[in-house]
């Protein structure tokens, strides 16, 4: 089984809402892995909505994004790119890949 990690702030102004929320639950559900958002300990299914939302996920907030299944690299990879869609709408210019750990 192929496990991949990142850890990386939320550029996201306004964190992960509704809208971000649903970009996100659209993207993770176009891949067969596995896919778990922490923040602070508490853990949420990457195509649950609500369970996004409920993450408390603001601008600034640290995410650890963790995929497990053939195609985690891949995940990782897309939602790192998601990810830097956001920052650059906001106007930001650090990479939403500061940290990546590969397993």
């Amino acid at each position: 089984m192929i496990r991949a990690i990142f850890q990386t702030k939320l550029w996201n102004i306004m964190g992960i809402h509704l809208r971000a929320g649903a970009q996100l639950v659209q993207l993770v559900s176009r891949f067969r892995c596995k896919v778990i958002v922490t923040k602070e300990g508490r853990s949420a299914d990457g195509r649950s909505l609500i369970q996004l939302l409920t993450l408390g996920a603001f601008y600034g907030s640290v995410l650890e994004f963790s995929a497990e299944g053939d195609d985690a690299p891949q995940a990782i990879e897309a939602i790192r790119g998601l990810l830097n869609e956001w920052k650059e709408q906001n106007g930001g210019s650090r990479d939403a890949g500061a940290s990546d750990g590969r397993k």
